[in-house]
């Protein structure tokens, strides 16, 4: 008797009872089910079933009290159906009643079943402190059963994918996604692998090799979207002698942040002469314009991160043996293999060609007989010089001179030849006699007396006292400082020439190196007709040449400058106006400088010479002295430190034996204007030409400009001008 009362006790007082369910099926009923269940309950129930399945439901007894209290079904009491664990808050629903007299309010028995979204379901049944229906029996509760369903995963994450704002987050399958009961797996197509990720299938592209002579290289997929996560390497070889060409589809798609810095994914192209890149965007390397590197190989490197995906690159390549430019013959000689269409015009022979060279009957070769095309498309050496029998002793190649005991002069020569001095070009005279007439000429004949060549002349000039004049001496003038540079001084560098047109629109500036040579930039001389070209032939007459100019429009130094017309205009052979290689161009003057008051040669470097990273030297120009405005009216010269390379490694197929990268001190550059004007440093109190404006990012934005390294070109200048300047 006393246990009734204990039991009637309870069912009055509604202990909260919690219960937890674990394995693959069950069931579970209310308290004290198939009786009545008492008042004031909150008891719950957690089901949990092995991962990568789900909880299925259902009822085979329902009956609760039916209320409708506080504004909504089921206030007072109800059974409560929750997705997860109990803190999860994700009600399935909220039911009370019997499916005979309050079918409405409560659920279907056996047909309606209740999922869980992943392994655990739980339910909380709540009942007040009576049974207020009158004329009913007391509510005995429900019993249900449950049992375990493998999840399709593949279906949930596609759908999850499809209806999220952010679809990136969502961890779905790239390419294929497979189900098997209590899980699933992503896959990928053939080409790809998964990433670490378990989802993501990123380009398989990592250290491929490509020995092929021509082909094409796409990112993966091309052209549809790239993958995410990929880092990819081609690296493509030829054969050693051989250069490669290579050209970028223009449908180039890469993405790029909002300021269109590659700060997300990028491509970069490496070869010998460094790394050039990052490029993305929607403009190809280049723009499109085939590209030539410096050796036989390079690198295409390509890198995406974990978000946006698009088109990608797409390249062709091709390799062609690397050419050689063939010396002309000397003159009194010729080439006597191979057969050349045009002996004396621009050939090219290829890596491994051999160039055999001979002298005119009563020559003899001097130098090297033979030259051979090498891998970097230079000559194993210089074309060789044919020479008669010399004047003096026939052990010495040269014949000296000597005047009042103060200078030697040396000169070749050659039987019965005539040898005239210039007085202002090669020679500067002591003596007043010199000048006011500009030139005083000694003549002096090569004749042979018994069995030995000996030097004769008429002249009465014989004696006069001559020194040899240096090339780099520059007329110091005092002048003030200016914001991003100074004005020079007149004459102060004498070497400095305009091109202008013959209506003396400035052109570009130039450099005298010699007594009828000046050296610019090629791309001076490009023409636009719809895109820049360089016209085949240029007509060398538009041009007009003032050597020794100062002030730009030639306000004040008229009498001082010296006009020439173009005997000649060579531009270098491999010049490439798409992406500056090349970048240098000779003028032969229609005449001498006479007059070396005002116009003196600049020093020209040997073939290793070349200024030290950290070198203070100068650049010169009329351009304009801002980022924007006019151009300078007087002649401006510009301290410039020289820059590492690396500083110039941003521009496509930055070479360092080819540029001089310097300046990228904001507020100090050359800018439009300067083009072709002289990078010039001092050595032992003279001045050498070391580079020529070409190019450059913007004016004085703190980026380095580059400068064709004048060194680099030494031999294809000499071969132009001669030995003598």
């Amino acid at each position: 008797m006393k246990r009734l009362y204990l039991l009637l006790f309870l069912f009055a007082v509604g202990e909260a009872r919690r219960v937890v369910k674990t394995g693959n099926f069950g069931f579970l009923t209310s308290t004290g089910y198939p009786q009545p269940y008492g008042n004031n309950l909150n008891d719950t129930w957690t089901i949990t079933v092995n991962r990568g399945y789900r909880v299925v439901l259902y009822f085979t007894a329902f009956d609760l009290e039916d209320s409708f209290a506080n504004g909504e079904v089921c206030g007072l009491d109800y059974l409560q159906i929750i997705d997860g664990p109990l803190s999860s808050n994700q009600t399935q629903g909220k039911y009370c009643g019997n499916p005979i007299m309050f079918w409405e309010d409560a659920p279907a028995l056996v047909s309606q079943k209740f999922r869980s979204s992943a392994q655990v379901l739980s339910l909380r049944m709540v009942s007040d402190f009576s049974n207020d229906l009158p004329m009913t029996s007391p509510p005995v509760g429900f019993k249900a059963h449950y049992y375990a369903e493998d999840r399709n995963e593949c279906t949930e994450l596609r759908e999850a994918y499809d209806k999220s704002d952010e679809p990136e987050s969502v961890g779905k399958c790239d390419h294929y996604c497979n189900n098997y009961p209590g899980g699933f797996y992503c896959s990928c197509k053939a080409g790809y692998r998964l990433h670490e990720n378990g989802y993501t299938c990123t380009g398989l592209c990592q250290d491929v090799t490509i020995l092929q002579h021509e082909g094409i290289i796409t990112s993966p997929g091309y052209p549809s979207n790239y993958p995410r996560l990929t880092d990819c390497n081609w690296h493509i070889e030829t054969d050693a002698g051989k250069t490669i060409h290579f050209q970028f589809n223009r449908n180039f798609h890469v993405e790029a942040h909002d300021t269109g810095a590659c700060a997300y994914d990028w491509l970069k192209i490496r070869d010998n002469s460094g790394e050039t890149g990052p490029f993305c965007g929607d403009q190809a390397p280049s723009n499109g314009a085939e590209i030539i590197t410096t050796t036989n190989w390079f690198e295409i490197q390509f890198h995406s991160d974990a978000e946006v995906e698009q088109p990608g690159f797409s390249l062709s390549y091709r390799t062609h043996d690397i050419r050689c430019l063939v010396p002309p013959p000397p003159m009194h000689g010729y080439i006597l293999s191979p057969s050349l269409a045009d002996p004396m015009g621009e050939n090219y022979v290829s890596f491994g060609g051999l160039i055999r060279y001979d002298c005119n009957m009563g020559f003899r070769v001097i130098g090297s007989a033979k030259l051979l095309c090498l891998k970097d498309g230079s000559m194993s050496d210089d074309a060789p010089v044919c020479e008669m029998p010399i004047c003096g002793k026939e052990s010495r190649n040269l014949l000296n001179f000597q005047f009042r005991k103060t200078s030697i002069i040396n000169i070749m020569s050659f039987r019965n030849s005539r040898v005239g001095y210039i007085c202002m070009y090669i020679y500067v005279a002591q003596q007043t006699l010199c000048t006011p007439r500009p030139i005083v000429q000694i003549t002096y004949t090569c004749t042979r007396r018994v069995l030995i060549w000996t030097w004769k002349t008429e002249s009465k000039h014989d004696n006069f006292l001559y020194t040899l004049f240096q090339c780099g001496k520059s007329i110091p003038r005092p002048s003030p400082k200016i914001i991003g540079g100074r004005w020079a001084g007149p004459g102060e560098y004498p070497w400095m020439v305009q091109i202008t047109t013959n209506d003396e629109h400035a052109v570009c500036g130039a450099t005298l190196i010699c007594s009828n040579w000046v050296v610019t930039a090629a791309h001076c001389f490009l023409k636009k007709r719809g895109t820049l070209v360089m016209p085949n032939p240029i007509d060398k007459l538009q041009y007009l040449i003032h050597v020794g100019k100062y002030w730009k429009y030639g306000q004040q130094d008229r009498r001082r400058v010296q006009t020439y017309r173009a005997s000649r205009i060579i531009i270098h052979p491999q010049y490439n106006h798409r992406n500056d290689r090349e970048d240098i161009a000779l003028i032969e003057l229609d005449g001498y400088v006479a007059d070396m008051t005002h116009a003196r040669p600049i020093c020209l470097p040997s073939t290793n010479g070349y200024p030290n990273v950290g070198d203070t030297c100068k650049a010169l120009g009329w351009g304009i002295t801002r980022n924007i405005g006019p151009s300078a009216t007087i002649l401006k010269e510009l301290d410039m430190v020289v820059a590492a390379g690396s500083g110039c490694a941003s521009y496509h197929d930055y070479n360092w034996r080819k540029i001089l990268c310097a300046g990228g001190e904001a507020g100090r550059d050359t800018c439009k204007g300067d083009s072709g004007g002289p990078f010039l440093c001092i050595t032992n109190s003279r001045w050498y030409i070391h580079g020529i404006t070409s190019f450059g990012h913007g004016c004085a934005r703190g980026v380095p400009g580059g400068y064709t390294r004048v060194s680099n070109y030494i031999n294809w200048i000499r071969l132009h001008i001669g030995q003598l300047c």
